[in-house]
Order: C-alpha cells, then structure tokens, then sequence
C-alpha cells in the first residue's frame, strides 16, 4: 500500500511539475528580449504590483480550494455530498470575485485611488478572474484530472506569455504584464461557469463546517503572504527598486525549485488525507512526510545547479554576480516548505486554527529580524528569512506532533536530512566564491544519493524498491 502512495504522489507531482517546467522553458526563452527592453527599475515595479496580486489570490481562492479539498475527500463514499462541497466551494468563489470589481467601482466613484498609477486597478480586476481560473485548477486537482490541468494550465501561461511579448514589441513597456495576463484569466474564465452549474448543489450543513475548517486558513493566508511580502517592501523602501529588481531576478531562478516544490504541496494534502483514512494511516503518514522532505532537499540542490549553469551559460557578463546569492537565496525556499510539510498534522486533526497563531508568531519575528539585517544587503535578507523559517519549522514540528501524533513525523530521519543538506550548501558556497568549474557541481551532486543511502535516511524498504526496479531494469535490457 505505501508504495502504491509513493507512485501516485510521484505521479502527480511529475505532470505537475511538467506543466511548470515546460512554462518555465517558454517564459526562459523570451526572457533575454524582456531584458533588453526593459530595465531592472521596470522590473521592480512589475514584482512590486505582483505583491498585491499574490496576496489577493491567495485570499480569494486559497480558502475554498483548501476546504474543497479536505471535505471533498472526506465525504469520498457520498457523491452527493461531494457535489455540495464542490458548489459551496464555487459560489464562495464567486461571491468574493465580486467584492473587488465593486470596491474598484466604489474607488472610481468618490476618486479615491489606491496609487498613483492605473496598475492597481488592473491588478484588482486580474485578482478576481483568476479567482475563477484558479478554482477550475483546483477541481481538476482533487478530482485527479491530471491532464486537463496540464492543458488548462499551460494554454493560460502560453497566451499570457505571447500576449506579453506581442506587447512589447509594440513598445507598450511593462504594460503588457499587466493586460497580458488579465486578458489570459478572462478568456479562461467559462470554465469556471461550466463546472459551477455541472455541480449546481448546495448544503448549509456542509458550508458552515467548510467555513470552520477555512476560516483559519483565511488568516493563514494573509499573514503566509508576509514571508514573501515583507522581505521586497523592506528591500523596496531601504535599498530602492533597483535591489528588488535584482531581488526579482534571483526568483526567476528560485522558480526552478519552486515548479518541484509546489507540485509537492498541491499533492501533499490529497495523498495525506486519503492516507488518514487508511488502518496503518499513522505509518503512511510518517512516510510520506520523510520522502516529501527528502525530494525537497534533493530538488533543491539539483535547481542550485541549474541555475548556476543557466547563469553562466545564458548571462556569462551583465547577470553573473547572482550566483554568489543563490545557495543563500535556496535556503529560506526550501525551509518554508519543509516547514508547511510539517504542518500537516492541524489539518489531519481538524484544528487549523494553531496555523495562523504559530505564523503570525513567525511573521513578528521576521519583521523584526529584517529590521536588523537590511543594512547587510540582500544576503542579510536572505538570512533573516532562513533564520526565520527554520523557527517556523521547528514550531510547526513541535506543536503539530502534540495536536495530533507523534508518530506521524520522523524526526531523526528529517534532522539528520537537513545536516546533510546544510553541508552540501556549505560546500556549494566554496565552490561558487572560489569559481571551480561546473564540473565539480555534478560531482557533488551526484554523492547525494549516496549520502541518503549510507546514512539510512533512505530505509531498507526503500532499497528493497530502487533494487528490483534496478535489477528489473538490467533484466529487460
């Protein structure tokens, strides 16, 4: 049974990771043209705006996604109950994509603007077409409709992506962004319609308990957005637009690891919840979460590579000095990861509400470390955020063990992953300020698997799986 587990995460996760990957392979191509005929100041201001839209979708959608998810694998023997989930879920999105279109009307009427320039409006009304966009995804998802989420996505990101470039060419500068991908999310968005009125059912009951469940995920959310907000408005306000352009461009390639890791979070939950319903749920659980952490440290170190590469390769002059930034940059990544992995012990046991308590805590403790670490640069940035996200972690363990079991977290495996992985950093760091040639990266990086084989962290069951479908494979060649 675990390793049938093993093979549908591994399963979801790789279709969702190549709808990234094959994204992230276009956007790379036009990436150098963007460059040219825009400026790292224009750059900013694009990643600035892109604060408030991260932070509106999440509030928007996240809540009801997260709910449909959890409620539509709880009542997974009721299919009438599962389409009540499903029509909840929707109507709540769509009754808040109102909200915003009104405010900005509101705005217009008494000529009260958020900012000095258009781009807030624009941004307000993308919020809520993605909103629509976002949910389909989101029942494609849960619904494991894995390839019409790999359609669906990539045709969106496709149109975004040449609606951009056509408006530059046209020398409409940093604009095209903005209508681009508000023109992508409109065309898209009678998907949405089509699966509101297929699951036209509704339940009172059900939503109330919906709301229970999400209501703290609502608070999560807004203050989750500040891990990743905070950081830019203080490099923003202290360093200026050109540092956070800079900033932008180490996400870029942050977005390597990012494609892996948020395919892992959006097939965490499905397999967690559908293992808690299992007679061994406790021991599936301690699984999954050992081997999500595993591939989240090893697709880490694989996407400090890449990105090394691609800058040397792509950017050997003007951009080169980002790779001094990336092991530090990767860090704080993957340590918020690990620690919303962590986390899943709240929703197993149905008390999300320990969720926004321990991240407003954190979120405190952020901003005040980056009130201290700003005048260091960037790199005090980025260690203000790995210092933090590691308390996180570590207070996401704590208390998630205590809420739930202990048994679901193994934490000397997850201890043990992350001291090896904290040395490989170390030794990745040396090479890039010392300037070896990229060889020695591959070789590193090749002693990893090595490295979780004699340590253990990869268990005999394990080795049993990667023998005979080693063996298996030598046989049929």
């Amino acid at each position: 049974m675990l390793l049938s587990y093993v093979k549908r995460g591994a399963y979801n996760s790789f279709v969702y990771s190549i709808s990234g990957i094959f994204i992230r392979i276009v956007s790379f191509l036009f990436f150098p043209y963007f460059l040219s005929r825009l400026t790292l100041t224009e750059i900013g201001i694009w990643e600035y705006y892109q604060l408030f839209f991260s932070q509106g979708t999440l509030l928007l959608v996240s809540c009801a996604a997260t709910s449909m998810t959890r409620f539509f694998l709880l009542y997974n023997d009721d299919p009438i109950k599962q389409q009540q989930v499903i029509g909840n879920a929707f109507l709540f999105t769509l009754i808040n994509a109102l909200i915003a279109p009104c405010l900005l009307a509101l705005l217009f009427y008494f000529n009260i603007f958020l900012f000095s320039s258009g781009y807030s409006n624009i941004t307000i009304i993308s919020i809520s077409f993605f909103g629509f966009f976002s949910m389909v995804l989101s029942f494609l998802k849960v619904t494991e409709k894995l390839w019409f989420y790999l359609a669906l996505f990539c045709g969106q990101n496709i149109f975004a992506i040449i609606g951009t470039f056509l408006g530059v060419i046209q020398n409409f500068g940093i604009k095209s962004f903005f209508y681009a991908n508000l023109l992508s999310f409109f065309i898209f968005s009678p998907f949405f319609f089509h699966h509101f009125l297929k699951n036209f059912h509704f339940s009172k009951i059900i939503f109330i308990e919906q709301l229970k469940y999400s209501i703290p995920l609502l608070a999560y959310n807004i203050i989750y957005t500040g891990f990743y907000s905070v950081d830019r408005l203080c490099i923003q306000k202290f360093l200026g637009y050109e540092a956070l352009g800079v900033y932008s461009l180490l996400w870029k390639f942050g977005s390597i690891f990012q494609i892996i890791s948020i395919a892992m979070i959006d097939t965490a939950p499905i397999l967690f919840f559908n293992a808690h319903k299992e007679t061994n749920g406790n021991f599936l659980i301690s699984k999954l979460i050992t081997y999500f952490c595993i591939a989240l440290t090893s697709f880490c170190l694989i996407a400090i590579v890449i990105a090394r590469c691609t800058i040397a390769f792509a950017f050997p002059y003007k951009y080169f000095f980002l790779i001094q930034y990336l092991p530090l940059f990767f860090l704080p990544l993957v340590i918020l990861e690990i620690a919303r992995v962590l986390q899943i012990g709240f929703s197993l046991a149905l008390k999300t509400i320990y969720i926004p308590i321990l991240s407003l805590i954190t979120l405190t403790i952020q901003i005040i470390t980056l009130f201290f670490s700003y005048t260091y640069g960037i790199c005090g940035i980025l260690g203000s955020n790995s210092l933090t996200f590691l308390f996180y972690a570590l207070l996401n363990y704590y208390v998630s063990s205590k809420i739930y079991t202990q048994n679901i977290i193994d934490y000397k495996k997850i201890i043990s992953l992350c001291i090896f992985f904290s040395m490989y950093l170390v030794i990745i760091n040396f090479l890039f300020m010392y300037s070896k040639p990229w060889y020695y990266l591959f070789l590193i990086l090749s002693s990893w698997p090595i490295i979780l084989w004699c340590s253990n962290i990869i268990a005999y069951e394990e080795k049993r799986w990667i023998k005979n479908i080693f063996f298996t494979h030598i046989k049929i060649v």
